[in-house]
């Protein structure tokens, strides 16, 4: 199962939007800084950036979160 879940978060795209189960937020994965960025979405639709999630990506790609 881990092993699966670190075959599909590597082959996601930068600009692709995901869920972690967990987690509240979207996320978006830039695999060359090998960072996890995070955003929100408000009331309103909009789609507002939060921030860097530090440790999210290596944890990510071991399979230790599952992504939605």
């Amino acid at each position: 199962m881990a092993q699966e879940m670190k075959k599909n978060f590597k082959k996601m795209q930068e600009n692709q939007y995901f869920e972690v189960v967990g987690l509240i937020g979207m996320y978006k994965a830039d695999h060359s800084n090998r960072q996890v960025k995070a955003y929100r979405i408000t009331s309103a639709g909009r789609i507002i950036y939060d921030g860097v999630v530090k440790g999210l990506y290596d944890n990510l790609e071991k399979g230790l979160w599952k992504i939605k």
